[in-house]
């Protein structure tokens, strides 16, 4: 594409994401000072428009952008000294009471929300990657326990356990000491890959009751709140929703069905950086965008935030918002926990 039909896509698309409404030749024209006549843009825009960057709705002669359009606009226009500046030590100080990690990552998802004005998401600690601290059995009945587990991060899962043998409170506590002992400072998946080589060798020891209280922790730990949301109302009053009810209950069910956006954001912990899903290709949210970054203890990524929006968003600020936030909760968590 060469550089004066990039000029019009990249002014058609600021001009959307600033007025929500279909974009004519002649605000263009008169907005930007590009030498071109209002009939020399139209005709640019048409061309825009047959390579699936444009399009417009069919009330009006003015266009919008496509999902591709964004996707082109996010990857080849957006500059540096565009995105929006963050005073990261002024934006730090809010990390700098003392918080357990519940409280840390909805803090995180409120500050999200509140500073990019749509909704802010922030999951707990992968289960699997969190560092094993301590374990607790306490005989309840005949082959029923309570296990208790605490990692390093300082999330803490209690478990009601049936088990096939009836051990002693005496046995639990041997194998509890084995355990805190022999595992103290590994992940859960060193952990588990440990105990099946064990198992493998025949050297199994109380190998098939630990997978089972890793199992039934990492069960209860997606089950019980490990995503915080906040902000949806900021997302849902925008007129690209309020004004449209198929749009609107598709994104008030997604924002309910907290696991679907969980499972989503779990896919981005193998990726690098701040990463931008847009409308389908997010699978979750069809009309939204998202804005995500992981998040680490040392060199170990262990969660991410990020903003869900609507594609309409302002990326220039949002991007470097999650940026920042995720680098200040990473040295957050590194020091606290």
């Amino acid at each position: 594409m060469d550089n004066r039909n990039q000029r019009i896509l990249k002014a058609v698309i600021t001009s959307y994401i600033e007025t929500g409404g279909p974009i004519g030749s002649r605000t263009i024209s008169k907005k930007y000072d590009f030498g071109l006549s209002p009939a020399t843009i139209r005709n640019i825009m048409s061309d825009l428009e047959e390579i699936g960057l444009l399009t417009h709705p069919y009330t009006s002669s003015g266009r919008i952008p496509t999902e591709k359009g964004y996707r082109y606009y996010i990857d080849n226009l957006m500059s540096e000294n565009e995105l929006a500046c963050i005073d990261e030590e002024a934006f730090e100080k809010r990390y700098q009471k003392k918080m357990d990690i519940v409280e840390l990552m909805h803090e995180t998802s409120v500050i999200l929300s509140i500073f990019s004005h749509y909704s802010g998401v922030a999951t707990m600690p992968c289960f699997t990657n969190t560092i094993f601290q301590h374990l607790k059995f306490i005989k309840l009945a005949k082959k029923n326990i309570i296990a208790i587990f605490v990692s390093q991060e300082g999330i803490v899962q209690n478990k009601v356990l049936d088990i096939d043998e009836d051990y002693s409170q005496k046995e639990l506590d041997r194998i509890a000491d084995y355990v805190n002992t022999k595992f103290n400072g590994l992940t859960i998946a060193e952990i588990r890959n440990r105990l099946l080589e064990e198992m493998r060798a025949d050297n199994a020891h109380y190998s098939y009751l630990l997978l089972k209280v890793l199992k039934d922790s990492e069960s209860a730990f997606s089950e019980n709140g490990s995503i915080f949301l906040e902000g949806a109302a900021n997302v849902l009053n925008l007129p690209e929703f309020s004004s449209d009810m198929d749009k609107m209950k598709s994104l008030v069910n997604a924002f309910e069905e907290k696991h679907t956006i969980l499972n989503f954001l779990n896919k981005c912990l193998d990726s690098e950086g701040v990463k931008v899903y847009i409308g389908t290709g997010n699978s979750v949210l069809n009309n939204c965008s998202v804005v995500a970054a992981n998040y680490r203890d040392g060199s170990r990524v262990i969660g991410t935030i990020g903003v869900i929006g609507p594609t309409r968003m302002e990326y220039t600020r949002v991007i470097p918002l999650v940026d920042v936030t995720a680098r200040i909760l990473s040295r957050t968590i590194s020091k606290e926990y």
